[in-house]
């Protein structure tokens, strides 16, 4: 007996320093199973192969792996599932940078937690693959009936094609919101705190105090990529679960957790950075409860390995910033989609056979701004470099020609007269 409690008791002990030290990922699922329970141990674990297939299932993409063959335990594979299924949406939700699953949703359990079949750079790298790909398989997969769309580079929607126009003016509307918090990110001037513009955030976004309040006095108030980032999943949480159409998948990727921790480490600013994805997500939780055709599956990952190149490059959590879009579209909607409200400094207009966002100069505390770029999010310095420029260069050429003139003057001969009065002068004296 005493032997048995102390194996468990080291059991535990291992899992809870794995789980402190940032080598263990969780995952959490939520479903619409009436009667039915999905409690399995909390220090339940599965090889990540295994994970991969569990999710692939969920996904809808099963036919693309041998699910039986390659299954190391097939117990795993079926964790968390529904013996009939009641839901017709699934929000998937992959967060990096969770360092301590105790202190990440810490009212609720991971279903499985998951080990690494790598390590050092190569930690999770098939698991962060497969959900970076996961959106455009599944598109591929169901090509006749799904239409992937993209709301921002962190949330993906594959939706059914006869629920797409249904969608479209609540993903436009969601995309001006977007826009709009990127309009007030580019009024900042570089010297400038960003804290001084959390009193513009409020009043456009005025559920989101909780966010706002707790971002004031810190550090991660001056970094616009996390601000946004927070905005986007909190506006998402509390807007849209209600919107998705039925049938459809809902890819979320947030690595602001990560971005944080590269910058600030395990600090103050991380704890907070943590708080506030937490409770977005809870929230998330609880709206697709409300909502009970909406099932939440989430994967919480540690912090991707630093340097790795093929996460920087099409990893699961790319920044929105690094997504480039085409400045020229074929429709006035789908240029309203793509660039929203144009940043607030411009509208989408024809130009040629292209709708784009053609920029115009705005006006605030008498100072006039002119803006660029595709989104017209860029402030246009041009103009007023090249005014400053050539008043420049206009002064400095007109002095050197007066110095000039003035010093060829005085050494030149007197004309005949001014020579003669001035000879006259000398002789008198």
């Amino acid at each position: 007996m005493k032997t048995s409690l102390s194996v468990g008791l080291s059991l535990i002990s291992v899992i809870s320093r794995a789980w402190a030290s940032g080598e263990t990922a969780g995952v959490y699922k939520f479903l619409n199973c009436p009667g039915e329970s999905l409690a399995s141990s909390s220090f339940r674990s599965i090889s990540e192969k295994d994970a991969l297939l569990n999710l692939a299932d969920d996904w809808g993409l099963s036919p693309l792996y041998n699910i039986e063959g390659d299954a190391e335990d097939y117990e795993a594979i079926s964790l968390g599932k529904c013996a009939q299924r009641h839901s017709n949406s699934t929000v998937f939700v992959g967060v990096s940078g969770v360092e301590d699953l105790d202190a990440f949703l810490s009212d609720k359990t991971p279903l499985f937690t998951i080990d690494s079949a790598g390590k050092g750079s190569e930690s999770f790298s098939e698991l962060r693959e497969f959900i970076s790909d996961a959106p455009t398989a599944l598109a591929r997969l169901r090509s006749d009936v799904l239409k992937k769309r993209r709301l921002t580079a962190g949330i993906t929607i594959d939706q059914p094609k006869t629920e797409a126009d249904k969608f479209g003016s609540v993903y436009g509307q969601v995309k001006s919101a977007f826009k709009t918090l990127a309009g007030l990110f580019s009024l900042q001037q570089q010297q400038q705190p960003f804290g001084s513009s959390l009193s513009e955030l409020r009043t456009a976004y005025s559920g989101y105090e909780s966010v706002v309040e707790s971002l004031k006095g810190s550090d991660l108030a001056q970094d616009r990529s996390v601000v946004k980032q927070f905005m986007q999943l909190r506006y998402f949480a509390s807007n849209d679960v209600q919107h998705i159409p039925c049938g459809s998948v809902v890819s979320i990727n947030i690595d602001v957790l990560d971005q944080v921790l590269a910058k600030f480490g395990r600090s103050d600013n991380y704890n907070l950075a943590l708080g506030i994805v937490s409770e977005a997500l809870a929230d998330l939780i609880e709206s697709a409860k409300m909502n009970s055709a909406v099932d939440v599956v989430l994967v919480a990952l540690p912090a991707a390995p630093s340097g790795d190149s093929q996460h920087e490059a099409s990893g699961i959590f790319k920044r929105e910033e690094s997504t480039p879009k085409s400045a020229c579209q074929a429709t006035q909607e789908q240029c309203k989609e793509a660039f929203g409200s144009c940043s607030g400094h411009g509208t989408c207009t024809k130009v040629g056979k292209c709708w784009t966002c053609v920029c115009s100069a705005t006006v605030k505390k008498g100072k006039t701004s002119y803006w660029k770029g595709n989104e017209c999010e860029k402030e246009d310095i041009s103009s007023q470099f090249n005014l400053l420029l050539w008043t420049t260069i206009f002064i400095v050429i007109a002095a050197i020609v007066g110095v000039k003139f003035l010093y060829e003057c005085g050494e030149g001969r007197l004309p005949g007269i001014l020579l003669a009065a001035t000879t006259q002068t000398k002789k008198s004296q």
